[in-house]
């Protein structure tokens, strides 16, 4: 069950509602209480082609999204969220088991293209997608989680207690990075 009253479907997938309030996030905006409960997150494992067109208007400039394919994300070993309110994506991450070049972590993964539709940012779901990705690499016993992270996303990572290893570097058009990682 969904949780949701007056509903009777069934699924797999991590439901926001399914936690006890006190454990989710509340954020004041101008005075206004915006509980995740109400948004109907749902956060689930999907295939990576569900996330192109969302990964495209929001990473890349509305890139044609067959260009916005990551290198790894259909090996066995990758796996995509998506993040759905009522239905509709409105973010999503790959992480994909992927060697650091900078550092030398065993069992580790890397974190690509995490992303929240612009109408949804600063609501807290980047944190509830993150928090179900490190969960999900804990339960596989994985020693690390890394990324290249962007600069305005820098304090986002930080304040999920993501090192930043001081290492930086240009990618592409997409300006500067830097070489985060979290020991799990």
């Amino acid at each position: 069950m969904s949780g949701r009253p007056g509903s009777n479907r069934r699924h797999s997938a991590w439901k926001a509602d399914a936690l006890p309030t006190e454990l989710l996030p509340h954020f004041s905006f101008n005075n206004l209480r915006l509980n995740l409960l109400e948004l109907n997150l749902n956060i689930k494992i999907v295939k990576s082609n569900k996330l192109l067109n969302l990964r495209s208007k929001i990473l890349r400039n509305n890139m044609n999204p067959s260009k916005c394919i990551f290198r790894g994300d259909d090996n066995k070993t990758s796996f995509h969220i998506g993040a759905y309110i009522d239905g509709i994506l409105v973010g999503g991450v790959s992480i994909i088991k992927n060697k650091c070049s900078y550092k030398d972590f065993p069992n580790c993964y890397q974190l690509r293209g995490l992303f929240v539709d612009f109408n949804h940012q600063k609501k807290g779901i980047g944190k509830m997608i993150i928090e179900k990705v490190e969960s999900l690499l804990k339960n596989k016993k994985v020693n690390y989680l890394w990324m290249n992270a962007r600069v305005k996303a820098l304090d986002f990572y930080l304040k999920l207690n993501y090192t930043n290893s001081e290492i930086t570097y240009n990618m592409n058009e997409i300006g500067l990075h830097y070489m985060l990682y979290k020991k799990l």
